[in-house]
């Protein structure tokens, strides 16, 4: 059965220039590896990975105008290192130990969750069985908010979503299952471009100097050197990486070569 799945969103914060990064269909002729999940050993201390985290909308680090404070990261940073100090084992036999740390797998029928596990594209068509491979959440703390993941066949528990705010199961009672907006939060780069678009913005006059300016600024820093900032499949980032081991080129020399080829 081929699942339907909706095309990236745009982002719900103005002047979100973060990309959703590339979309697979899952329904396409793409060849699924296949990869089963194996079963934990009970003394398997918790390991952490990023390989597929990502920034979406609802799991930003970027909520009402302002990005999340450093503390918050330094909360996070915390708590993976106490949770590397426990096994698989604790988890699974102590009911305490996984109330205090909110560990409990994904409902993904909870009401007004803001997400679908096939939004998150980033894991097919490989991790795209729930079943397999289902989502786990773990608390940071109580003010904190969630960060959200699953375990690979190499026990691994891959970070896919931060969750700040607590989106990712909307609580009821006084809360009313309300979600909060977020959005993705750039890098300074980014950040600094979304400013000066947001300046150019308010010039009304064609004429202005000060508009053609910041164009300039826009595109080209010190030494006129070009910035492009793109997102890369796991897969084509490891074709880089092999091919760079190979021959002593730069992300400028592939570029060059591809357009060349492109091109030619």
């Amino acid at each position: 059965m081929v699942r339907k799945h909706k095309s990236p969103r745009l982002g719900i914060c103005a002047g979100n220039s973060i990309p959703e990064g590339l979309y697979i269909n899952p329904g396409s002729k793409v060849k699924k590896q296949v990869i089963n999940a194996v079963s934990l050993p009970v003394d398997s201390k918790l390991k952490f990975g990023f390989r597929f985290f990502e920034q979406r909308d609802y799991f930003g680090l970027q909520a009402k105008g302002k990005s999340i404070s450093n503390s918050w990261m330094l909360s996070l940073i915390d708590q993976l290192k106490k949770l590397g100090e426990k096994s698989i084992a604790d988890l699974e036999k102590d009911r305490k130990l996984r109330e205090a740390y909110r560990y409990h797998r994904i409902d993904w029928n909870a009401r007004n969750i803001p997400i679908k596990r096939e939004d998150l594209t980033q894991l097919y068509p490989t991790y795209e069985d729930d079943e397999e491979f289902p989502l786990w959440q773990f608390q940071i703390s109580q003010a904190n908010g969630r960060f959200v993941g699953f375990y690979d066949e190499d026990k691994i528990f891959q970070i896919v979503l931060l969750d700040p705010l607590h989106n990712i199961q909307p609580a009821g009672g006084k809360f009313q299952y309300n979600v909060d907006e977020c959005c993705p939060l750039g890098t300074e780069y980014e950040i600094l471009l979304g400013g000066l678009q947001h300046v150019k913005s308010r010039c009304r006059s064609v004429d202005c100097p000060h508009k053609s300016k910041l164009e300039e600024l826009a595109t080209v820093s010190s030494g006129n050197t070009y910035v492009v900032i793109c997102n890369l499949t796991e897969d084509l980032h490891g074709r880089i990486i092999n091919f760079q081991t190979e021959q002593p080129v730069t992300y400028t020399d592939i570029l060059e070569m591809g357009l060349d080829g492109w091109q030619g």
